[in-house]
């Protein structure tokens, strides 16, 4: 993975740049992922657009190959943004579709709030807006690591991420030990901007295209909050429920996900 050296932080990223010849100018799709979790969560997606779009996959600091922070780090929106456009601008991406999960989706609402003229459209999964909303007990996280380590952390966000039989042996095998690599205090210290967040008031202030997609059965993000979403910023937002998921759609839902994102984007003409 190429690297960049950015305020203070070695971030690893992986472009895919195998867009169909006959494609004249392919537009940028740049992904953000969840706590808890690196780019690789965006495997079997990448493959499904590399034709159409160039791909930019990155491991957001404190996760996966880029570095981590020492306890106490001031984190916040502004600077996790600020590392995406870092990114972008590294591959030459002005303007760019966003994709983001969970955290990543939170950065995709604040991204149109305050710099939409970055955005060519935003796609939020299993993101909440307004720390009210939130479920499953994130409140509970220090608790629970405090007692089990990262280990009790991961087993608790697997039954919430995935339905029982959602994921092959391998995959779930692989997902577990993969997100057992997370630093308990970057997870810690994250799920507290997140668990002060309150978007609520600028949401319709969005007019950035934006395709919310929300498994229907997330534990820690309802339906209702992304319908509340909708409502706040209008035309501009549209919704698609997929049944029978839990928090880790983009994971266990690669292909519908996928299908949707793409039908989004092209509907933007």
């Amino acid at each position: 993975m190429p690297t960049l050296e950015h305020n203070g932080a070695t971030l690893h990223y992986h472009l895919v740049d195998a867009t169909y010849p006959w494609i004249d100018s392919p537009e940028t799709i740049v992904f953000h992922h969840g706590l808890g979790t690196t780019s690789a969560t965006w495997a079997e997606w990448l493959p499904l657009l590399a034709g159409q779009y160039r791909l930019v996959a990155y491991d957001m600091r404190g996760c996966g190959r880029s570095s981590v922070p020492e306890p106490g780090f001031p984190w916040s929106y502004e600077l996790l943004m600020d590392d995406l456009f870092a990114i972008a601008d590294a591959v030459g991406a002005d303007r760019f579709h966003f994709i983001g999960e969970s955290l990543g989706g939170i950065i995709g609402y604040n991204l149109g709030i305050h710099r939409p003229e970055r955005l060519l459209s935003i796609v939020s999964v299993t993101a909440s807006h307004q720390a009210g909303w939130l479920r499953g007990g994130v409140a509970d996280w220090q608790a629970l690591i405090d007692q089990g380590g990262i280990k009790a952390w991961s087993e608790m966000m697997m039954e919430g991420r995935f339905p029982p039989d959602a994921l092959s042996a391998e995959k779930s095998s692989w997902y577990h030990e993969h997100q057992m690599t997370s630093e308990p205090h970057v997870v810690l210290e994250v799920s507290g901007i997140i668990r002060q967040m309150d978007l609520r008031p600028h949401l319709h202030t969005i007019r950035t295209p934006l395709l919310l997609l929300i498994g229907e059965a997330s534990p820690f993000v309802p339906v209702e909050a992304v319908i509340d979403i909708r409502q706040q910023i209008g035309q501009a937002a549209s919704l698609h429920v997929i049944s029978g998921a839990r928090h880790g759609v983009v994971f266990s839902h690669p292909g519908e996900c996928v299908n949707a994102v793409i039908g989004f984007i092209r509907r933007q003409g």
